[in-house]
């Protein structure tokens, strides 16, 4: 079973406690909490809230509907989640309007709870900290059928896996069978480190990947890419490595804004060509990706390839490998490994001429 990507984990362990603090709330009861920096970052993240007076109550057991709501916020980010509703009951003691629907019929469409034998979920009921465990991994991509959290050896399958990524590290005393405090979970969900809960890919050289809008992701050390994406400048930081900006100082980090659009599901593209080589002549063609915004072609020629921007998009020419020119017109235009040409639509023929690997980009 791959690791998957764990949107919600990596945002809090990697963001600075001081840049967090700023919306942390303050609670009447702050004294009594013992997970301190784990409250405090949660809540600044909008993932659980106080009483409306004022206090936290830290030791009041956590329901399996307010668990519902935290799992949630972590996986649609708060103004998302508090939008959701039930057209229906989820459960027959769930009605439609209780506070906890829209998060239970959530949660159980995902398959990461599930109710009883006699068709009730029970969303007072306390919930055990192997049965939040068990939802915090549903909430990570872990499908409960594969991986066994059904049946008598629920928890045993749930304690290995939570064991095996670091989900119970930082707490000792930790018991599965007792009921969760509300300030357990908000610690377990600020524990960890950022490796333990990204999906590092090894890569080699020609290696394709087609990454969707809003999935964490970052370039590893020595690696050089050409990467091709919508016309859009928008990115949201949530880890720079340390690293500082032109003025000396931590560069901003953009949790909050990157919570609300953020994609907390495994990859559903698996890596390399979506498509394969076809000959033409003295060139090899192979679809890499393909959507709304883009498409995108390896072109080997070892000769001449005709090719064609017509009326409807430009084409985008970047040199991967080799030299050649690009002869239109009466002209040719030379270019060599690392080169990029742009034709505009409606150039109309021309030919890629000598011994070269591009990429082609269209929409």
């Amino acid at each position: 079973m791959k690791k998957f990507l764990s949107l919600v984990l990596a945002l809090v362990m990697t963001m600075s406690l001081v840049t967090v603090s700023a919306g942390a709330k303050d609670f009447t009861d702050d004294s009594e909490i013992t997970y301190k920096e784990a409250v405090d970052v949660i809540s600044a993240l909008g993932v659980v809230d106080g009483y409306s007076g004022g206090d936290f109550k830290p030791t009041e057991v956590l329901t399996r509907g307010a668990a519902a709501k935290i799992i949630c916020n972590l996986i649609l980010g708060p103004t998302t989640a508090s939008a959701l509703s039930a057209g229906t009951a989820p459960f027959k003691d769930v009605p439609v309007t209780n506070t906890f629907a829209g998060y239970i019929t959530y949660c159980s469409q995902q398959g990461i709870i599930s109710g009883y034998a006699d068709g009730t979920f029970r969303p007072t009921g306390t919930l055990s900290g192997n049965a939040f465990m068990k939802m915090l991994l549903g909430a990570l991509g872990y499908d409960s059928s594969i991986e066994g959290y059904t049946g008598a050896n629920w928890t045993v399958n749930v304690i290995k896996q939570a064991v095996g990524i670091g989900l119970d590290d930082g707490n000792d005393n930790f018991v599965g069978s007792q009921a969760v405090t509300r300030e357990e979970a908000a610690r377990r969900i600020a524990d960890g480190t950022l490796t333990d809960v990204l999906n590092a890919v090894p890569v080699k050289a020609g290696d394709v990947f087609f990454i969707d809008a809003g999935t964490v992701h970052a370039i590893g050390a020595g690696i050089l890419i050409a990467e091709i994406q919508q016309n859009s400048n928008t990115t949201y930081r949530v880890f720079d490595y340390g690293r500082l900006g032109a003025d000396g100082k931590p560069r901003a980090l953009h949790v909050e804004k990157a919570l609300d659009v953020a994609r907390l599901c495994p990859p559903e593209r698996s890596a390399g060509p979506i498509g394969k080589p076809e000959q033409n002549g003295d060139c090899t063609s192979t679809l890499l990706a393909k959507c709304g915004y883009f498409t995108a072609r390896l072109l080997d020629v070892a000769g001449s390839a005709p090719l064609c921007a017509d009326g409807e998009s430009f084409h985008s020419l970047l040199c991967l490998s080799g030299s050649g020119a690009v002869v239109c017109g009466g002209g040719a235009v030379p270019f060599a490994k690392g080169d990029s040409l742009f034709l505009p639509a409606g150039l109309g023929a021309y030919t890629i001429a000598g011994r070269t690997q591009l990429v082609l980009t269209t929409l």
